[in-house]
C-alpha cells in the first residue's frame, strides 16, 4: 500500500472520528437545548424574569454561583436572552458587574477549550459559512490578538460568533485570557451599572445609560463593514463594488434613522402638550413611580424626545461619514484613472 493511500485512509478514519464526535455534541446540545425552551420561553416574559429575580434572590449564597452560571450558559447556548442587567439589579454596580465578568469569562473558556479540541467540524455546525467567511481573514493575521481585541471591545459585532472562531486561530491561550477576553468587560460593566440604577429607581440615569449602550450598538452595527475592512488592510480600490454597497447601505441607513426619528419625535412632541402628559409629569415628578398610567405616559414621551435625538444624531453621523467614503473613493478612483491615461514617456 503506498504512502498517499496510507494518508487518504488516515483522513477519512480522522474525518469520521469528528463527525462521530460531532454527531454526539451536536446531540448533547440539542438535548440541552430543547430541556432549556421553557426557561428561556419564560425568561423572555417581564413575569419569567421577576421569577428568576425571586429564585436567584432565595438561594442565598448560593445565588452569585447560581448567577454566574447562566451567564456562562449564555455564552455557550446564545438562546438564552443577556442576563448582565439583573446582575446589576441583584447585586449592585459592583458585584452585578464582577459576577457578570466572571460568568462570561467562563463560558468563553469553556467554548475556546471545545473549539480546541473538536475543531472545525464543531464550528462549521453551529456557525453560519457566511459569518466564517466573513472573519476567514483573521486565520493568517500575525496581530490576531490585537484585533480581537478590538472586535470583543467594539459594540455591535458579533461576539457569539468570535468565541467560536477565535480558538481556530493561532491566537495564543495565555495571550486570549489574560488581554483578549477582558475587551468584553466594559459593557458588561454598564449593563450591570444600568441593572442597579432601575432598581434604585434612579431613571434619569438608567435612560441615561440605555441611551448611551443602544447609540453604541447601532454606531456598532453601522460601521462594522469599515472597521473590517480597516483591519484587514483593505483599499477600496480592491473591491470596488463591496465598498459602493457599504457606502450605500450606510447611507441609506443614515437617511432612514433620521426620518423616523424627525417623524416619531413629531408625535411625542405632540403627546407632549396633553393633559395626560401635564398629570403624568406632577405625578412622576412627585413620587418617581410607574403607580399610574400617567406616570407611565410621562416617563416614555418624555425619556423617548431624549432617545429620538440622539438617534437623529447616530443617523447624522452614519450620513455624513457615507458621504466623506463616497468623495474619497471617488477621489482614489480618480487618480487610478488618471495614473492609467497618462502615456510613457
Amino acid at each position: 500500500m503506498g504512502s498517499n493511500d496510507i494518508r487518504t485512509k488516515n483522513e477519512k478514519l480522522k474525518l469520521i472520528t469528528r463527525g462521530i464526535i460531532l454527531g454526539i455534541m451536536i446531540a448533547l446540545m440539542v438535548a440541552a437545548t430543547i430541556a432549556l425552551i421553557p426557561v428561556i420561553s419564560i425568561l423572555k416574559t417581564d413575569e419569567g424574569s421577576e421569577k428568576l429575580l425571586s429564585l436567584i434572590e432565595a438561594r442565598g449564597v448560593l445565588a452569585p454561583i447560581i448567577f454566574i452560571g447562566l451567564q456562562a450558559l449564555q455564552v455557550i447556548i446564545p438562546l438564552i436572552p443577556p442576563i448582565q442587567i439583573i446582575g446589576g439589579i441583584l447585586f449592585g454596580p459592583i458585584m452585578g458587574s464582577i459576577y457578570s465578568c466572571i460568568g462570561i469569562y467562563v463560558g468563553m473558556s469553556i467554548v475556546f477549550c471545545i473549539v480546541r479540541i473538536f475543531g472545525y467540524p464543531i464550528v462549521e455546525a453551529l456557525i453560519s459559512g457566511k459569518d466564517l467567511k466573513k472573519f476567514k481573514f483573521l486565520a493568517d493575521s500575525s496581530k490576531v490578538e490585537i484585533i480581537f481585541f478590538i472586535l470583543y471591545f467594539i459594540p455591535g459585532m458579533p461576539k457569539d460568533t468570535l468565541s467560536f472562531v477565535a480558538p481556530l486561530t493561532s491566537v495564543r491561550p495565555k495571550h486570549y485570557f489574560m488581554y483578549v477576553l477582558p475587551a468584553r468587560f466594559p459593557l458588561m460593566i454598564l449593563a450591570a451599572v444600568f441593572g442597579s440604577a432601575v432598581r434604585s429607581q434612579s431613571y434619569t440615569f438608567a435612560v441615561i445609560l440605555c441611551i448611551v449602550m443602544i447609540d453604541l450598538a447601532i454606531i456598532g452595527v453601522l460601521f462594522r463593514d469599515k472597521i473590517l475592512s480597516a483591519i484587514q488592510k483593505q483599499k477600496p480600490e480592491e473591491n470596488i463594488a463591496k465598498s459602493k454597497k457599504a457606502i450605500n447601505s450606510m447611507y441609506k441607513t443614515g437617511i432612514g434613522i433620521n426620518f423616523a426619528s424627525a417623524a416619531l419625535l413629531c408625535v411625542l412632541f405632540a403627546l407632549s402638550s396633553t393633559d395626560t402628559f401635564s398629570l403624568g409629569r406632577e405625578g412622576f415628578l412627585a413620587d418617581g413611580s410607574f403607580s399610574s398610567f400617567e406616570n407611565v405616559f410621562y416617563f416614555f414621551v418624555n425619556y423617548g424626545e431624549y432617545l429620538l435625538v440622539s438617534f437623529a444624531i447616530v443617523g447624522t453621523i452614519s450620513v455624513t461619514s457615507a458621504y466623506i467614503r463616497n468623495r474619497n473613493l471617488a477621489r482614489r478612483l480618480s487618480a487610478a484613472s488618471d495614473v492609467v491615461k497618462t502615456p510613457e514617456k
